[in-house]
């Protein structure tokens, strides 16, 4: 039995089908109800928003999770940015308010919070690798709350008993970016550079 947060999403919706086709009871939840979620899904739907406690208890109890993708998260792109206040209330607010849910009606749950790899601040060149333990320089407000995530929610499994895995994703590319991802701004790149006969 898997739950994934954040299951609308580019990632939640390939890795549901993905976990679905493993034979795994997947249980989606998501902030907003989508039109049609009974029609063909990958996922068993939950109504949930991180930022509210009963909501995030509630679909631990319906999933009864032994595995939490945690995938929700307030998203800072080019084209638009929320609040500083969003940023943190969703993203560390939310993943703790996932770990307590997740002790109290999932005891023996391990979760996997997503983060990213902004937190490590800008590559200083071609040569340049990343180790796992190398210092967090996050250069946004958003780098900055998955950075807060990552040490809230590593906290907060030891206090808790909660086993926690943080993974720092980089530039994902699927199915169906979004229109403001970093891999379709490249593709509209390359389009327009062929368009205009440039190499």
């Amino acid at each position: 039995r898997v739950l994934i947060t954040g299951v609308t999403g580019m990632l939640g919706r390939e890795l549901a089908g993905c976990l679905r086709r493993r034979g795994c009871a997947v249980y989606g939840a998501a902030r907003r109800p989508l039109e049609g979620w009974q029609d063909g899904l990958d996922w068993l739907p939950i109504e949930c928003d991180v930022t509210d406690d009963a909501s995030v208890l509630r679909a631990i109890r319906l999933s009864r999770p032994e595995l939490i993708f945690h995938l929700a998260a307030a998203q800072a792109s080019a084209t638009r940015s929320p609040s500083v206040d969003r940023l943190f209330a969703v993203n560390v607010g939310g993943t703790l308010r996932l770990l307590t849910a997740a002790a109290e009606a999932a005891p023996g749950a391990r979760v996997i919070v997503a983060s990213t790899g902004a937190v490590y601040g800008p590559n200083t060149g071609p040569r340049h690798r990343w180790r796992e333990d190398a210092p967090l320089r996050p250069p946004s407000p958003y780098a900055a709350s998955k950075a807060a995530m990552e040490l809230a929610a590593r906290g907060a499994a030891a206090g808790l008993g909660v086993e926690v895995v943080v993974a720092r994703l980089f530039n994902l590319i699927g199915v169906s970016p979004g229109a403001d991802s970093a891999p379709a701004g490249f593709a509209r790149q390359i389009a327009a550079m062929a368009a205009a006969g440039r190499p």
